[in-house]
């Protein structure tokens, strides 16, 4: 049933995008007269739709052509509903861009790239005023680079802030996302990284990046666009649980073999049991996308509920690639090549050609070789001295050259210009394999295809009645569509929320559900068994993060977050991806026996339980009950 709700919406969402390329012509869709129109339409209105777009490589396209991007193809198909020509008027999007950044970040990348701040003396304390300028927040104008090369600047908000007035007032649509860069996203995923303390040191951050940050980011956007409509798009994970565990593994071994990525992979192969660790690194990849997930979806709920942010209307766009299209396997939506000889992504040419310090590569390699084991005298001093004419950077790099070619028998001099040499080196196999586990033109298309949906359906031209129609409820006598949704909001714990058609429309699609579950003192100690969350047609998440298991005797241990603690509280994130609220039809909890001889079986007692539906709380309850082995526990949700 799940599978064939989640075919039928996928058709609909194909086929808006390509009836809008049919003809040019207006595509009338088959909403009713009762909608109320959020957007306001002015058939004769013939002017050129300005968009403006900003965020990070999602947002940039990375690694495809211009044509393949989905801001192209959404912004097209958005004219075509609207029946006039439309224009990406400002593009400030590009690889790697961050929200905000901290001033060490600022100071790493000026010593990165000193060039872009005419910044050649680089004694104790010189500097120049770009580079004081940029360091202070001032001004980070010098930083752009080609969109393809990954870098954390301009900011995200600072592009915002650089969008000329005269379109920034003009523009009526604005596409932007952002926060998943402003997280080490490669030491977030590194298995080994915060293991025993994964939730406890990453929640605050990813609350931070996802929620804090998104909320400021939007409402200087609403202030800096105030006639456009927002569309707000949000992130996949790359990784999915227990799907192409082999293809990780060989990635782990690949990455074994190149230098600067050596050590961290060892540590991985290091480990009893690295097959576990490949687990824990889809787990990490997925609680990233859920957490970040509902904390994004809650900061668009909130202000979509505050009609001084809202203006025309911020429209939250979840991607909702599943599973079964995930990085390695055979239907993929995302670029998989992660082998420098192997990538071959529409936008590798133009990107190797604006790589910094490209060109110097072969240079660095054989510096870098000579420098090893020991230093190699003279060859390496003239070597070094080769790689010195015409570099433009980094500043550590070119004081690192100095200090070897002035004194070329010292070994730690040597051993610091040889680390050096590997950070760039890094950097440089980072930005040929930028597309890696970024959407591939199908995953560009997904994109696409759910924004002009939800634009189309949810904002544009709303029918609140087919929505109405999907669920299996008594209509009251004599009611209209209003006093329907009231009724259906207030089942669904909503009834606090804005029920215009177009926020109503909204949150009819579930992106994010969150769950909180509070044990009491007395609560099963030994809680190794796995526990499920069941909303019904076929809606069933593993709350619990997977344990490893030592062999004699077989014994489960927990990493991660110690889940499910006597008296403690924990809070759970799912990926809803965008099932219709009218699907959730039960609340149940479910217990199956873990493997382990150490679980215990007494009762996983529950005092409390919250929840929350694209970051809104929607049915709370106080002293619950035993959650018995093997049992389950429903719960009077929705309400009848």
């Amino acid at each position: 049933m799940k599978k064939a709700n989640q075919n039928k919406r996928l058709s609909r969402r194909k086929f808006l995008v390509q009836s809008t390329f049919l003809s040019g012509g207006f595509l009338a869709f088959p909403f009713t007269s009762r909608a109320s129109n959020f957007l306001s339409f002015n058939p004769n209105n013939q002017e050129i739709l300005k968009a403006v777009v900003l965020g990070d490589s999602a947002m940039w396209g990375q690694g495809l052509k211009e044509a393949d991007k989905y801001s192209t193809i959404s912004v097209a198909a958005v004219g075509r509903i609207l029946g006039r020509e439309a224009k990406i008027e400002t593009n400030l999007a590009h690889s790697g861009a961050a929200i905000e950044a901290s001033k060490e970040q600022r100071k790493k990348f000026a010593n990165t790239y000193p060039s872009l701040f005419a910044w050649t003396d680089f004694t104790d304390g010189a500097t120049t005023k770009l580079a004081e300028d940029f360091v202070n927040k001032k001004d980070e104008d010098p930083t752009v680079f080609y969109g393809d090369v990954p870098s954390t600047f301009p900011t995200i908000s600072y592009q915002v802030s650089r969008v000329p007035s005269s379109t920034a007032n003009k523009a009526e649509l604005v596409l932007i996302n952002g926060g998943a860069n402003d997280l080490d996203f490669e030491e977030f995923l590194h298995p080994l990284e915060h293991r025993d303390d994964f939730v406890h040191y990453y929640e605050p951050l990813l609350k931070e990046y996802t929620f804090t940050r998104v909320m400021a980011l939007l409402k200087a956007t609403r202030i800096r666009f105030p006639k456009a409509v927002i569309v707000f798009t949000g992130y996949f994970s790359p990784f999915a649980p227990n799907t192409s565990n082999s293809a990780i593994k060989n990635l782990f071994y690949h990455l074994k073999g190149v230098p600067h990525f050596a050590r961290r992979a060892n540590e991985l192969f290091n480990y009893k049991n690295p097959d576990q660790l490949v687990i824990e690194a889809q787990y990490r990849s997925h609680f990233g996308l859920t957490r970040g997930l509902y904390w994004t979806r809650k900061a668009i709920a909130d202000l979509n509920n505050n009609p001084d942010v809202k203006g025309p209307g911020i429209l939250f766009v979840h991607p909702c690639i599943a599973p079964k299209h995930s990085v390695f396997t055979e239907d993929s939506y995302f670029h998989k090549n992660y082998k420098i000889s192997e990538i071959k992504d529409s936008a590798k040419e133009l990107r190797f050609q604006n790589i910094p310090r490209l060109d110097k590569e072969d240079e660095f390699k054989h510096l870098y070789n000579l420098l090893a084991p020991t230093p190699q005298g003279i060859n390496a001093k003239s070597q070094a001295e080769k790689v010195l004419k015409n570099l433009n950077g980094s500043k550590d790099l070119i004081n690192a050259l100095h200090h070897y070619i002035s004194s070329p028998g010292n070994y730690t001099y040597a051993q610091k210009l040889r680390g050096i040499l590997s950070n760039e080196l890094e950097r440089l196999d980072h930005a040929k394999i930028a597309s890696f586990l970024h959407p591939n033109e199908k995953g560009a298309q997904r994109y696409a295809d759910e924004i002009v949906s939800r634009y189309a359906e949810r904002l544009y031209r709303v029918n609140i009645g087919n929505d109405i129609i999907k669920f299996n409820h008594p209509r009251p006598r004599g009611s209209n569509d209003t006093e329907r949704v009231a009724d259906i909001f207030k089942r669904y714990g909503l009834q606090s929320y804005n029920i215009s058609p177009a926020n109503a429309s909204q949150l009819m699609l579930v992106d994010s559900i969150g769950l909180e579950i509070q044990t009491t003192s007395n609560s099963e100690k030994q809680m190794f068994d796995n526990i499920f969350l069941n909303l019904g047609d076929q809606h069933r998440w593993q709350l619990n993060f997977p344990y490893e298991y030592e062999l004699v005797p077989l014994k489960a241990i927990k990493w991660m977050h110690n889940q499910f603690n006597p008296g403690y509280t924990d809070f759970f994130t799912m990926d809803g991806l965008g099932v219709h609220l009218s699907s959730i039809d039960q609340f149940t909890l479910e217990r199956e026996k873990g493997l382990g001889t150490n679980a215990g079986s007494r009762p996983l007692t529950i005092s409390k339980i919250i929840l929350y539906l694209n970051g809104i709380n929607v049915y709370s309850v106080s002293s619950v009950g035993n959650l018995n082995r093997d049992g389950r526990i429903t719960l009077p949700y929705p309400i009848s």
